[in-house]
């Protein structure tokens, strides 16, 4: 009976000590919070996309659902997913800014009528292979 109640014991605090190291390991992963100044850095950022597009914070924005506040922006709309997940990093990996290719939201400078054309033409591509 003593055997046993040792062996139970171990089991416990070996999956104490198992929880514990993975609290403290998803602990690490959560990203922090942002400071107000890098809460003002990317809505300035997020600014200067809109006026390049001429849109308002919705169209990329919508506002919280269950569990937010309301005003939280945190829920991205379909366009909002494009521009984040497509738009951004082809941005980023390109050095520019989103009026070298955009003129307001439906409209594209030179640049950007050739870069829509030349998506356009890779998209038609990769649909045949």
């Amino acid at each position: 009976m003593e055997g046993k109640i040792m062996r139970i014991t171990a089991l416990i605090s070996s999956l104490l000590i198992v929880l514990f190291s993975l609290t403290l390991l998803f602990a690490h992963q959560r990203k922090r919070p942002l400071t107000y100044q890098e809460k003002k850095k990317v809505a300035k950022k997020m600014k200067k996309i809109a006026k390049a597009l001429g849109v308002k914070c919705k169209y990329c924005h919508t506002e919280a659902k269950k569990g937010l506040r309301a005003g939280d922006f945190t829920i991205l709309t379909d366009d909002g997913k494009f521009a984040h997940d497509v738009m951004f990093p082809l941005a980023k990996r390109y050095k520019v800014t989103c009026d070298y290719c955009h003129n307001g939201k439906d409209e594209f400078t030179d640049v950007g009528e050739r870069a829509q054309k030349d998506m356009d033409a890779m998209e038609k591509h990769f649909k045949k292979t």
